[in-house]
């Protein structure tokens, strides 16, 4: 429930953008982690590849992702594009308005529990 209502908080903040939550992590994850293969995508965000392959085809189409061909010819890898690295930056303010509503609506205590589980969980996943 908790998860619905803050995606919620996001989405509602990022529609006027023409972006999801789940599409800006993604996106924030590719810029991090620069041109990576989808596997390494998938773990770093948590995903079966079912799942991310289809939301990273989805960002392609839109003009945000390029997919290539990595080192050896038959690695494919992911990058960011120009349009991507736009989106990001316009979809920036929405965030920061979703992030205020969001520690808003779960108070200083809640804020601090779910960062301390976050930190649990990407250590355990590492």
């Amino acid at each position: 429930m908790l998860s619905r209502v803050v995606t919620g908080i996001f989405d509602e903040e990022l529609m006027p953008v023409g972006i999801k939550a789940s599409q800006l992590n993604a996106l924030i994850t590719v810029a991090r982690m620069g041109p990576s293969p989808p596997t390494a995508i998938c773990r770093a965000l948590q995903m079966d590849e079912s799942t991310a392959s289809r939301n990273l085809q989805r960002m392609r189409q839109k003009g945000w992702l390029t997919c290539g061909t990595g080192a050896d010819r038959r690695t494919r890898v992911v990058a960011l594009t120009p349009e991507g690295k736009e989106m990001l930056e316009r979809a920036f303010p929405a965030w920061e308005r979703a992030q205020k509503r969001a520690s808003e609506l779960l108070g200083p205590d809640g804020v601090a529990a779910l960062d301390q589980m976050s930190k649990k969980i990407r250590a355990l996943s590492m």
